[in-house]
């Protein structure tokens, strides 16, 4: 394995961490909402036309939620969606995602001057040169 491609695994670990951590949250959220508005896991299903065991796997982390279903657990538990991002807390552990070297590229070659081009440039030019001699 190069240096390379064992940077980028690194890198999808580290994000797959963070996104698993993530999301582990919000199942947790979303099971303490059903709770906090008094509704069992059947009564949020009914309310979200939808089945208890669809509602279980969401609280499990056995599925990630769309935005529409998140939309849904919020008006049935008669609660106000929100998403942020937050800053980090002073002191944080900061974990850097390793560097990985870009590829090198070669730069285009530069394109050949036009000829038709130049000699169009260079006629007129000629031309005054020879009329400046007769005079």
């Amino acid at each position: 394995m190069n240096l390379g491609l064992l940077g980028l695994s690194i890198c999808y670990a580290y994000f797959c961490s963070q996104i698993t951590s993530v999301m582990k949250d919000l199942h947790k959220r979303i099971k303490d909402a059903r709770i906090d508005a008094g509704l069992s896991q059947q009564q949020l299903a009914a309310a979200m036309a939808t089945s208890q065991t669809k509602v279980s796997i969401l609280e499990s982390g056995g599925r990630s939620p769309k935005m529409a279903t998140l939309m849904a657990i919020a008006k049935a538990c008669k609660m106000e969606l929100n998403i942020s991002f937050e800053p980090k807390a002073k002191g944080a552990a900061k974990v850097a995602a390793p560097k990985v070297a870009a590829p090198k590229v070669a730069a285009p070659k530069a394109a050949k001057a036009d000829k038709p081009a130049a000699k169009a440039v260079a006629k007129p030019a000629a031309k005054a040169k020879k009329k400046s001699k007769k005079k």
